[in-house]
């Protein structure tokens, strides 16, 4: 995962962070999908691992939560790898550290919390899944599988995923 924040955002580095939000009157403040998601789940932890006071702001989901960065309402929020790009690419928010225990190939000047502070941190969870409604008939389901099989063998697409959390 990614901690990101507001371009805005007075601390340019993730220790810069830490040093805020380790103060006990810290306002830091970071936003997730909801309570009990990983991506507050993995705030949480950085609570305790780094003996941060962020305060957690839970949305009504992932957008919601990125959106409240974007607009400045919260100072924080984690994000999965391919959501980051999108949004660092767009200028919408500043990565300050990834959760890995390495550097990842998407944001290879990115440093990881652990190289950063928090030996402790590494957190490299997560999943991506494909849903269809419960009584989807079994010829499409095996159709949709042999699509994405397929469609996960083209080398662009391969290169894509790989990237999203290798090493660089």
């Amino acid at each position: 995962l990614t901690l990101v924040v507001n371009p805005k955002f007075p601390g340019k580095t993730f220790a810069e962070f830490l040093d805020m939000a380790r103060k006990p009157e810290s306002r830091i403040t970071f936003g997730s999908p909801g309570t009990g998601n990983t991506l507050h789940l993995v705030g949480e932890l950085l609570n305790a691992t780094a003996g941060t006071h962020m305060l957690h702001v839970p949305y009504k989901g992932g957008a919601p939560a990125l959106n409240a960065v974007i607009a400045g309402d919260v100072s924080a929020c984690f994000l999965s790898t391919a959501a980051a790009i999108i949004a660092v690419k767009a200028g919408q928010v500043r990565p300050l550290a990834v959760t890995s225990r390495q550097r990842i190939a998407a944001f290879p000047d990115v440093p990881t919390m652990a190289e950063s502070g928090v030996p402790d941190m590494d957190y490299n969870g997560g999943w991506v899944g494909i849903f269809a409604p419960g009584k989807t008939p079994p010829p499409i389901v095996q159709r949709l599988y042999a699509e994405i099989d397929k469609a996960m063998r083209v080398p662009e697409v391969k290169e894509k995923m790989e990237a999203w959390d290798s090493p660089p």
